[in-house]
């Protein structure tokens, strides 16, 4: 080896690591501009005002230096670097006098021949490739190592590449040191130091560090008007928009992975962690994520964001001079909106700090975990800090003050928000664990492990820690649905307010109101068309369909001692059970009135109220009480006074039963304009059967009797104490009606009981049964209890089980089974198969709510059909449909809008479809299928039958189709219509495929098709109409779509193929494995295939009449094919052999060799 060739080696070493010094100086001068130009505003005093100079007059001598710093820096690294290029040219003249025949070297006339074009055009011009000097004209230099290719276009410009590196530049400096890496400098300077780094300076400098230890590769620095660095380590990315940028670890930070760091007239810093993300946007904003994993700083409008340790954090700023910060600690998040505000959090793990407003401080943590402190409009401060779960909710003092500019103000959000739905043409919003997404006029917030969505105009969901929040509807004044849901709650509106403000709550309203109140928990409201609501206590219930319905402890709203299990049903009444524990009112048809309880704590209890058919039933006082009202305009009173064991019936229009006073009263009046009263004392029974008749018992004594039967008889015993008084009316014949006009029929024990009418009652050994109307029928085995109401309504129970039918068929037909079934079917049809320890339950609906054999299930059938078999599983259905038959411990939920949810052999799976969406889990375990919108298609299904199919996952929302069919751990997401993504597997073979994902977005298609075994770790993403990503055979391959066009990536591993801009085509794999195609821009085409570690690279393709920028790499081994577009179109081939380079800009093409 000669002296000269040892010599450019080792400067060209000593280039490099001065170049990564010079990233380092620059990157801490970034680092250090947020804390030495933006000095907070001093004090009044003198002293501060002194401190204040002095160290603004420290912090500009501070930038000046390290100004003057890089710029001496990088005059010496040029300097070797010229040198370095003069001797690597020397050798190389050296060794083609001494070899004139090798086969490295051009020809002469080649070299004549480019000699002769540069002196024509007049340019500097230098070119070097693979170690050879090649051509130089006028001041530009050039040098290369075996493999590499430079060249520089400019006076004064100089390029190096390193092995198998590719260094170009235009009136610039351009050097790539590491292997396999590229360095572009257009008016600008590029250094990329690390293994298949890429460097791109255009009006600025842009550097990623070269090694000191260990393997930096794969980091990307674009300096665009400004200075970007990505430091030392791997996949760090650094983007800088006149404002500088730096990513990776820089000084003694190590080795950092995956940072991004992103600036536009700010400065941003992502260093020293890994995976951390830092976003500078406009008015020299500042974002810094440093010593952290996994955080993300965001400033805009000339804010400061700064996160200084801990994981998991967020820090984001919008405003002027304000500052949002994270110091320590992990999941913490820090929010401004305004000017001159700040928001810390830290100290501890899960705060969260928020201001919205001028001027204003939030503080949450130090120490702490847990807590919010929020600061809204100007002036305000909120601190949280000092203790776990802490809260401070604070409002400035002078809204009134700047009531027009807060008008302005939201007149304008206002307006932002509707250009945003109109582009978009949807109202919706998403947030889960704190994040999420919003289109339009709708809002959803979120606390930790909540999900709130919101669908339609103005709606908006707001859920609590663990809870659900739905929010679907709006756009008519009053019809904006919001749904609110407290700690582990469930709230969903649909046209209404649903608010499950206790913990574990749930609401549920449907154009009207639902609502639980705060402080207590476990309650549940439905509300159809009717408010539903439960003030205070714990375990009760309230359903209104049709018809308000009132539960729970309500003396005033500010009561805080409530009732416990109570519950109140109205079906097109009003039902009402209060302030007492475990009473039931339930009011159905004709505006009937049920109520159980009164305006005072613990004023009835346990105790049961029914109105029927526009009747009137009252519990006013006592315990272990009954009201039962049947008919139009019959009332049912348990009156004031009274206490236990008190039961009063009327059954008939206009009949009247009471109970004035005392224990253990009973009084019945069956027949129309029948009256029956006792009381007055305790033990009195006041009967009558028969019409416009009369019964009084006791009312002042006890144990009396009074019995009055058929038309117009009066019977009363009453002034004493065992009295009685039996009246019949003896003329049968002329005064009763036919006995078949009472429809009414009692069994109990096996016994024959009684029947009058057209209604039959049968019971087993230990069972009850009745029925009540025409042609109702009821019949109970051993043990078990069948109540039938309605014409022609059928309750048929099995063993020890309980069927309760208004209007309706209930049949639980197994053991310990329950069936309630109103206006609707519930329980097992006949003939089909029959468990145990099932539920049905069903409201307006047939088919109903059905169980097909199985133990342990639930179906619930609102409005909608819902079917379950099976094991443990559970179908609920709110105006749509679900199934969940086969395996255990599934779940299907659909609703409104017709959906559709299906779980069919299956075991820990969910189906879940809302708005009209098809949700399917057909196979395997702990499979998920979710489907919300219209049109929408979420569908998990194994066809060929094989065994590995679980955790799989198939989203989709407004019109999406997500499919996954093959494999584990797989996901596909489809979102917007058009869309359609696919874990699939092609033709009919039982392949295995895990960890894929297949993204799309409003209407792309993403797909990844399992075509053999072991297809793992694949991504497709395909985001715009038009847009279509596969990834088909292998591993860790991905294909990505942003815009339109088509991107392959295939038959082969690692393989990554990315489109940026419409119309383009990408192709990567092939058979190979390792290979890259890039475009960024329209209308171009990159292929790089049927080979390894081949790369097509195409810039700022355009689809105009000057022709489309092509690049094709491969059949063969590290090819490397760039085009980038001057003029018109080119295109750059790298092809039919190995280690060939192609870059083609407009017309000028460089190859090698």
């Amino acid at each position: 080896m000669s002296f000269v060739s040892a010599a450019s080696q080792a400067m060209m070493a000593a280039a490099g690591n001065l170049s990564g010094i010079g990233d380092g100086i620059r990157a801490a001068s970034v680092l250090a501009a947020p804390s030495t130009t933006t000095i907070a505003p001093a004090a009044a005093d003198e002293v501060s005002t002194a401190i204040t100079t002095l160290f603004g007059t420290l912090a500009a001598d501070f930038q000046a230096l390290s100004t003057q710093t890089v710029a001496f820096h990088t005059s010496l690294v040029q300097t070797l670097l010229n040198n370095a290029s003069t001797y690597a040219g020397a050798e190389a003249a050296s060794a083609s006098s001494l070899a004139a025949a090798s086969a490295t070297t051009l020809s002469q006339s080649a070299w004549h021949a480019v000699n002769e074009v540069a002196i024509l055009t007049g340019a500097s011009f230098a070119f070097s490739s693979d170690g050879q000097h090649g051509v130089q004209v006028g001041t530009a230099q050039a040098g290369s190592a075996p493999g590499g290719t430079a060249i520089a276009i400019g006076d004064g410009a100089t390029a190096f590449a390193g092995q198998n590196g590719v260094a170009a530049t235009l009136n610039g400096h351009a050097m790539a040191s590491g292997p396999r890496s590229t360095a572009i400098g257009i008016n600008g300077s590029a250094m990329a130091g690390g293994n298949s780094d890429l460097a791109f300076g255009f009006n600025g400098n842009a550097t990623t560090a070269g090694p000191t230890s260990g393997n930096p590769a794969n980091n990307l620095a674009i300096g665009i008007d400004a200075p970007a660095t990505a430091g030392y380590g791997v996949k760090n990315v650094a983007v800088g928009i006149e404002g500088p940028a730096t990513a990776g670890s820089i000084g003694s930070g190590g080795f950092g992975a995956g940072n991004v760091a992103f600036s536009y007239s700010g400065q941003a810093a992502a260093v020293n962690g890994n995976n951390n993300q830092a976003f500078a946007l406009f008015g020299n904003a500042k974002a810094v994520a440093q010593n952290t994993s996994n955080s993300v700083a965001t400033a805009v409008g000339g804010g400061y964001a700064v996160i200084e340790g801990g994981t998991n954090n967020v820090a984001t700023v919008v405003g002027a001079n304000s500052v949002a910060s994270i110091p320590i600690g992990n999941h913490n998040h820090a929010l401004v909106v305004g000017s001159g505000s700040e928001a810390d959090a830290g100290g501890g793990d899960n705060n969260v700090a928020v201001v919205f407003g001028s001027g204003s401080t939030a503080q949450a943590g130090f120490p702490g975990n847990y807590d919010r402190a929020a600061a809204y409009f100007n002036n305000a401060h909120a601190y949280a800090t000092g203790g776990d779960h802490l809260r401070d909710i604070k409002f400035g003092p002078t809204i009134s003050m700047f009531a027009a500019q807060t008008a302005a103000l939201q007149q304008t959000a206002f307006n932002t928000v509707n250009d945003a739905a109109n582009l978009m043409g949807v109202n919706f919003a998403f947030s889960s664990n704190g994040v999420g997404i919003h289109f339009g006029s709708a809002g959803a917030i979120s606390s930790s492990g909540g999900t709130a969505i919101a669908l339609g105009a103005n709606a908006y969901a707001d859920a609590g820690t663990n809870a659900f929040a739905a929010a679907i509807g709006g756009g008519s004044p009053g019809y904006n649905p919001r749904a609110i849901a407290g700690p582990s709650a469930t709230a969903i509106a649909i046209n209404s307010d649903a608010e499950a403000n206790g913990n574990s709550d749930t609401a549920v309203g449907i154009n009207a109101q639902a609502y639980t109140k705060a402080g207590f928990g476990s309650n549940t409201a439905i509300a159809l068309n009717r408010p539903a609501a439960i003030f205070g206590g714990s375990g009760n219930t309230a359903v209104a369909i049709n018809g308000p319905a009132t539960a729970g402890g309500y003396v005033n709203p500010a009561q805080t001692v409530g009732a416990n299990n109570d519950m109140a049903i109205s079906f097109y009444g009003q039902a009402t059970a209060i302030n007492g524990d475990s009473n039931t009112a339930i009011a159905a048809f004709g505006n009937s009135t049920a109520v159980a309880g009164v305006n005072a704590p613990n004023g009835v209890s346990h105790s049961t109220a029914f109105a029927m058919g526009g009747g009137d039933a009252e519990i006013l006082a006592g315990t272990n009480s009954s009201a039962t009202a049947v008919g139009n305009h019959s009332v049912a009173t348990v009156q004031a006074g009274s206490t236990d064991n008190n039961h009063a019936y009327a059954i008939g229009a206009t009949s009247v039963a009471k109970i004035q006073g005392g224990t253990g009263n009973i009084a019945v009046a069956d027949g129309f304009g029948s009256e029956a009263d006792a009381g007055g004392g305790d033990h009195n029974t006041a009967i009558v059967l028969g019409t416009q008749s009369s019964a009084k018992a006791g009312l002042a004594g006890g144990n009396d009797v009074a019995v009055a039967v058929f038309h117009d008889v009066h019977a009363a015993a009453t002034g004493g104490s065992n009295l009685s008084d039996i009246r019949i009316d003896h003329l049968l014949a002329t005064t009763l009606p036919p006995v078949n006009s009472i429809d009414f029929a009692f069994s109990s024990n096996g016994q024959g009981g009684l029947q009058y009418g057209t209604a039959t009652a049968q019971s087993a050994a230990g069972g009850t049964a009745v029925a009540i109307g025409p042609w109702s029928r009821a019949n109970s085995g051993t043990n078990g209890f069948a109540f039938a109401m309605g014409q022609s309504s059928d309750a048929l129970t099995g063993p020890a089980s309980v069927g309760l039918a208004v209007n309706g068929v209930a049949a639980p037909l197994g053991a310990n089974d329950l069936a309630v079934a109103i206006n609707g079917f519930a329980g097992t049809p006949q003939g089909g198969p029959v468990g145990m320890n099932n539920t049905a339950i069903a409201i307006n609906n047939f088919p109903g709510a059905q169980v097909a054999g199985g133990n342990q299930n639930l179906a619930l059938a609102l409005l909608g059909p819902a079917t379950v078999g099976g094991t443990s599983n559970v179908a609920l259905s709110l105006n749509g449909q679900a199934s969940a038959t086969g395996g255990s411990s599934n779940v299907a939920t659909a609703f409104f809008a017709n959906s559709n949810a299906v779980v069919q052999n299956a075991g820990n799976s969910y189906a879940t479809a809302m708005g009209g969406g098809d949700a399917e889990v057909l196979a395997g375990t702990n499979n998920f299928a979710t489907a919300v919108g219209m049109n929408t298609v979420a569908n998990v299904a194994n066809p060929t039958g094989g065994a590995n199919f679980n955790y799989n996952h198939a989203f989709a929302v407004g019109g999406g189709h997500a499919q996954v069919i093959v494999g584990n751990n797989n996901d596909a997401t489809a979102i917007g219509g058009g869309s359609a993504a696919g874990v699939l597997i092609d033709g009919t073979e039982n392949y295995t495929g895990g960890f894929n994902r297949a993204t799309a977005l409003g209407g792309g298609n993403a797909q990844v098709s399992v075509i053999a075994d072991n297809t793992n770790n694949n991504t497709a993403y395909a985001s715009g109409p038009g847009s279509n990503a596969k990834a088909l055979f292998g591993v860790n391959n991905v294909a990505f779509v942003a815009g339109s066009g088509t991107v392959q990536s295939s038959f082969g591993n690692n393989n990554i193929g990315v489109a940026l801009g419409t119309q383009n085509t990408v192709q990567t794999g092939g058979i190979g494995d390792h290979n890259v195609a890039f475009i960024l821009g329209s209308g171009g085409s990159a292929s790089a295939v049927s080979g390894n570690q081949n790369v097509a690279i195409v810039l700022g393709s355009r689809p105009t009449f000057f022709g489309t920028v092509l690049a094709d790499a491969g059949y063969g081994n590290n090819d490397l094919a760039i085009g980038i577009r001057f003029i018109g179109g080119t295109m750059a081939q790298a092809t039919g052999a190995s280690n060939l380079t192609d870059i083609a800009f407009g017309p000028f093409h460089f190859r090698r060799p």
